[in-house]
């Protein structure tokens, strides 16, 4: 029951979240990225936005802007030649995704993203981005 419950959470917030990704922009400076790369992040700050958004129980407008935050951050990091694992991700792009983070969530849900940011299954999703370059 569990489970089918978590699942239909993860499926009705993909498809809450999908309509409104075309009008959410970075600016100009957004990072060229190869096609695999670029699915790689899409995909990665899915698979992070329905974790982070069962795990931290956000709303669908925190949900939306945690996507758009984290397929940022991912797309930064894809396009930094240095950045081989998260572990040697640039510092800059990390502290920017932190103070982003912080903006979005609540003081509670920030504390415990802090804590699910270095679980594996971030870690794991960054290294498949980074492998996609």
């Amino acid at each position: 029951m569990q489970r089918n419950r978590r699942f239909l959470l993860a499926l009705s917030l993909t498809a809450l979240l999908l309509p409104g990704l075309s009008f959410t922009s970075f600016g100009a400076n957004e990072p060229v990225l190869n096609p695999g790369a670029k699915d790689a992040a899409d995909q990665g700050a899915l698979s992070i936005t329905l974790y982070l958004t069962d795990a931290l129980h956000l709303s669908q407008a925190q949900a939306q802007a945690v996507r758009a935050c984290t397929r940022h951050e991912l797309e930064q990091l894809a396009a930094t030649p240095g950045a081989a694992t998260p572990a040697t991700a640039p510092l800059q792009v990390q502290k920017e995704y932190e103070l982003a983070m912080a903006r979005i969530l609540n003081p509670e849900q920030y504390r415990s993203f802090q804590l699910l940011e270095r679980g594996p299954l971030v870690v794991s999703t960054v290294s498949r981005v980074l492998a996609a370059r």
